[in-house]
C-alpha cells in the first residue's frame, strides 16, 4: 500500500495510523459521527482513538469474557465528540490448554503479561499504536489467567533494571531488563579487581613522575658538562681527546636515558589508558618529548 501511494500521485488509501506516520505519508482529514473533522495525528493527540474503544465498552459492544466470540466487534464511527471513526484492534489467539507444551508454554504466558505492563504499553506507543484501555486490559489479565499449564510448571519472572540484582538476572526462568549476556554478568563480577587496579595506577602515576623529574635532572646536569667541555679552549691535545671521549660517553648515557623512559612510558601508557582513560600518561609523555628534544639538541651540538 505505501508503494502504491507514494508511485500514484494523489491517490487514497487506508494504512495503519503507525505505519503511515512512519513513512512520513500525507493524510487527510475523516469526519466523525459527530461531525469533527481530524486527522488522525490530532485523535491520537486528544485522545480520540482510546476514546472510541471505551465508547464500545460502555455500549455492551465488546464480549465481557476473553472465551467469547470477538467476531462482530468494531469500534467503527463510535459516537463521541473526538472519536476517531476508523478504530481498530489487534487480538493474539491462543490456545488455552498449554499443559503439553511445558515450559514453552510458561514462556507464552511470561509474553502476554509482558504485553500488558508500562514497558508493553510504551512499545505499542513506539510504533505508533494506542494502548488498550483498562476495560480491555482487565479482560486479557483474565484470559492469561485461564491459560492451563502442567502441574508444577515453574513460571518466569521480570526483573526492572533498577532492581537487578548480579547474577541472579541471568538465572533460569528470568526475564532482566538489565543483563543482557553472561559477558555482562562475568563483567560485573570483576568489579573490585578494576578499582584495585585503578588505585594501582594513581599509585604508578606519582611514582612514576619522580622517577621522570630525577631523570630530567642527571640530563640537564650532563649537558651542562658538556657546554662546559665545548667552551673550554684548553691547546692540550691529549685533554681535548679525552673531553671528546667524554662527550661521547654522555651521549649515549643520554640515550640509554632516553630509552628507559620510553620504556617506562610504555608500561605506564598502556596500564593508564586501560584504566583511567589515559590523561596522566599523556601528559608524561608530552613532557618526555620536550626532555626528548631538548637533549637531543644538546647532544648533537
Amino acid at each position: 500500500m505505501e508503494a502504491a501511494l507514494r508511485s500514484n500521485p494523489y491517490a487514497i488509501g487506508y494504512l495503519d495510523a503507525g505505519h503511515g506516520h512512519g513513512a512520513g505519508l500525507a493524510e487527510i482529514e475523516l469526519e466523525n459521527i459527530a461531525g469533527l473533522f481530524q486527522s488522525s495525528l490530532e485523535a491520537l493527540g486528544n485522545g480520540g482513538v482510546q476514546a472510541a474503544a471505551s465508547t464500545a465498552i460502555e455500549r455492551g459492544l465488546v464480549p465481557t469474557s476473553a472465551s467469547s466470540s470477538f467476531a462482530d466487534v468494531s469500534f467503527h464511527n463510535q459516537p463521541g465528540e473526538t472519536s476517531w471513526p476508523i478504530v481498530a484492534v489487534s487480538y493474539i489467539y491462543v490456545d488455552a490448554n498449554q499443559t503439553a507444551d511445558g515450559d514453552r508454554g510458561a514462556l507464552l504466558v511470561a509474553f502476554l503479561e509482558l504485553l500488558l505492563t508500562d514497558d508493553g504499553r510504551d512499545l505499542t506507543e513506539r510504533y505508533g499504536f494506542v494502548p488498550i484501555p483498562a476495560e480491555l486490559t482487565a479482560i486479557a489479565e483474565n484470559a492469561i489467567d485461564s491459560i492451563m499449564l502442567p502441574d508444577g510448571q515453574q513460571m518466569w519472572t521480570f526483573e526492572d533494571p533498577g532492581t537487578t540484582l548480579p547474577i541472579t538476572g541471568m538465572g533460569d526462568f528470568v526475564v532482566s531488563g538489565k543483563r543482557r549476556d553472561f559477558y555482562e554478568v562475568a563483567t560485573s563480577a570483576q568489579g573490585d579487581s578494576i578499582a584495585e587496579l585503578e588505585a594501582q595506577v594513581v599509585t604508578m602515576d606519582g611514582s612514576f613522575q619522580t622517577q621522570l623529574d630525577t631523570l630530567q635532572s642527571t640530563i640537564d646536569a650532563l649537558n651542562a658538562r658538556i657546554r662546559s667541555l665545548e667552551a673550554d679552549d684548553d691547546a692540550d691535545d691529549a685533554q681535548d681527546t679525552a673531553d671528546e671521549a667524554f662527550r661521547i660517553a654522555v651521549v649515549a648515557l643520554i640515550l640509554a636515558l632516553l630509552a628507559l623512559v620510553s620504556f617506562l612510558i610504555f608500561v605506564f601508557a598502556t596500564a593508564d589508558f586501560g584504566c583511567c582513560g589515559g590523561s596522566s600518561a599523556a601528559a608524561s609523555a608530552q613532557k618526555y618529548e620536550g626532555m626528548k628534544e631538548s637533549s637531543t639538541k644538546d647532544a648533537t651540538a
